[in-house]
């Protein structure tokens, strides 16, 4: 299963979304662990709060402006829209890209790994879905 979130993520290989699917409360506190560690969240939240099941207005969500206007068109994702690129999704890029500067150093490679494939490559993701769409 290749699940694309609204912004572009690629939910299969999501540390938080593949413990909730598992449903694998050993490594959902792992991941709690890793998102405190790398600033994405505090110290004092239940690792059950983390608990993802994709792009829905109920989960926490680093860019609800792109959840909520894909949400509203009935767009599973971005790339699916006629305006893609716009000014949201490229704030969704640029605040990923800050984000990963200052994830240097912290975690261990293969959870670093982990997280690029999963959230770093958004652009790539939604540029390929786009161009496939509007050929």
């Amino acid at each position: 299963m290749n699940t694309i979130g609204a912004c572009g993520d690629d939910c299969s290989v999501c540390p938080r979304y593949v413990a909730t699917q598992s449903n694998n409360e050993d490594e959902l506190n792992r991941v709690k662990d890793l998102w405190v560690a790398l600033g994405l969240r505090d110290a004092d939240i239940d690792a059950t709060e983390l608990k993802c099941v994709g792009c829905r207005k109920e989960n926490t969500c680093a860019y609800p402006d792109v959840r909520n206007c894909t949400s509203n068109k009935k767009l599973e994702n971005c790339g699916l829209c006629a305006k893609y690129p716009c000014k949201k999704v490229n704030a969704a890029f640029a605040k990923t890209e800050k984000a990963f500067r200052s994830f240097k150093g912290i975690g261990a490679q293969e959870e670093m790994d982990s997280i690029t494939r999963a959230f770093r490559y958004k652009k790539m993701i939604l540029d390929g879905i786009h161009r496939e769409l509007f050929k």
